[in-house]
């Protein structure tokens, strides 16, 4: 099976660590089960945070990542609010490993 390295800010794996367990549940996954993938490491003098993941489980961050953006990432007025820019920050780090 293919395995795609996943490596993003440690915020983003905090932030990762912060969502909700149910998003986890409605793919079948546990957070600690799905997240404990990740390593830290320090690139550049930066935190970073590292694992190993199926295609399947990097379109399910991907997914959670979405549905979370659409539930709290969008103002009143239709634009991203300030936490919807660090969930699409998130989502490009991520879209980034799977290219």
């Amino acid at each position: 099976m293919a395995r795609i390295e996943i490596e993003v800010e440690q915020a983003a794996l905090d932030f990762l660590n912060g969502l909700p367990a149910d998003r986890f549940s409605k793919g079948g996954y546990t957070k600690p089960g799905l997240l404990g993938k990740f390593h830290a490491k320090l690139s550049k003098g930066r935190a970073k945070a590292k694992g190993e993941f199926s295609p399947e489980e990097l379109d399910f961050l991907l997914d959670a990542l979405s549905d979370e953006l659409v539930a709290e990432g969008i103002g009143s007025d239709g634009e991203l609010n300030g936490l919807g820019y660090v969930i699409e920050g998130i989502i490009d780090q991520l879209l980034h490993c799977k290219n």
